[in-house]
């Protein structure tokens, strides 16, 4: 009984070694945003931005430099900035109802893609 569980440990460890690692493809900064403030208290209190770099740079110039179109896998591709809606419960601090609580259009990911526009369609 010993053994079989000692050989499926062991599995598992060979498993875990030859496990894929990815990583990815465009450049990207983070940026934690904690939502609780002295008067209002969110669930979840906190959530992340996820920025393409060329982004990040547009913005920290305040427009004044052009915004340079950021690539991928040697200029073929490009990094694309996807943007999600941000749920969240709310509620005023000494309450105990929660509303709902949406911020729109928070920068979500910078995905590698593929350029429909220079290549054309992709039957996959």
């Amino acid at each position: 009984m010993f053994q079989a569980a000692r050989e499926k440990l062991y599995n598992f460890q060979d498993l875990k070694s030859k496990r894929e690692r990815n990583e990815p493809l465009c450049e990207s900064n983070r940026n934690t945003v904690h939502m609780n403030t002295p008067t209002e208290e969110y669930d979840p209190p906190f959530f992340v931005e996820i920025r393409c770099k060329s982004i990040v740079d547009y913005e920290q110039h305040q427009g004044r430099v052009p915004i340079r179109r950021q690539t991928c896998v040697h200029g073929m591709l490009r990094c694309v900035q996807n943007y999600k809606d941000q749920h969240f419960s709310r509620r005023r601090i000494g309450s105990h109802s929660w509303h709902p609580y949406t911020i729109p259009n928070v920068p979500s990911s910078c995905e590698c893609m593929w350029p429909v526009d220079k290549y054309g369609h992709q039957e996959l």
